[in-house]
């Protein structure tokens, strides 16, 4: 029996189906390992590195998923659906670049934020200006 994987995201198959001897991970109870002919299983990973080999003796691979569904079905097929999925060879490398684009993600935001705070008193503005306008009815609080 052989084991494959899949890791896809909304926008893209981050890892195509493949045969691979191991998959390890994380989840909230703790960390676990799939081999060919595990029992079913379904487990939610918010964040979380899933690590595999092709082979026993085989180079480790990794990817960083968000938002994670992760499947065991029939003892052989492994898929897992993320919000977002970081693949790659080298895991230091892997972690730089996720800490690189949780730090832009963090920028982005604020700038929303700052954004939505600005039109919000552009609007507040605009209603005071209109309300002193010359002809305004007076509003009774």
């Amino acid at each position: 029996m052989t084991l494959y994987l899949t890791i896809a995201t909304p926008t893209e198959i981050a890892v195509p189906r493949g045969p691979v001897y191991l998959v390890r991970g994380d989840d909230e109870s703790g960390s676990f390992g799939i081999m060919a002919g595990h029992l079913d299983m379904l487990t939610v990973m918010q964040r979380a590195v899933l690590r595999w080999r092709t082979e026993a003796e085989g180079p480790q691979r990794f990817c960083a998923v968000h938002g994670a569904l992760f499947v065991v079905r029939d003892g052989e097929e492994v898929e897992v659906s993320a919000r977002e999925a970081h693949c790659g060879d080298d895991l230091a490398r892997l972690e730089r670049e996720i800490a690189s684009a949780r730090t832009e993600e963090k920028e982005r935001a604020r700038g929303e934020r700052v954004d939505a705070m600005r039109l919000h008193a552009r609007a507040v503005r605009s209603l005071v200006a209109h309300l002193r306008a010359p002809g305004a009815t007076e509003i009774g609080i």
